[in-house]
């Protein structure tokens, strides 16, 4: 499914180059994946299911855990 925006600030809107086509399904894909990633991680970590090497994708906790992982 595609739906078609008015760009903005088009002096003629009778032209096909003022208008922008955006693809639903590929958009509504990626949300989708995005919800359900975030609630899988949200599962694994509540539930102790990662082990303590795995880098969470917050940079701070990231940076932290990785030069305490690295050996002297």
């Amino acid at each position: 499914t595609t739906i078609i925006l008015h760009k903005p600030g088009q002096p003629d809107y009778s032209t096909p180059k003022a208008y922008q086509p955006i693809a639903l399904l590929d958009t509504l894909a990626k949300i989708l994946s995005l919800c359900v990633t975030k609630n899988l991680t949200f599962l694994a970590e509540t539930h102790n299911l990662l082990p303590p090497t795995h880098f969470h994708q917050d940079f701070d906790t990231c940076i932290n855990r990785t030069f305490l992982t690295l050996p002297e």
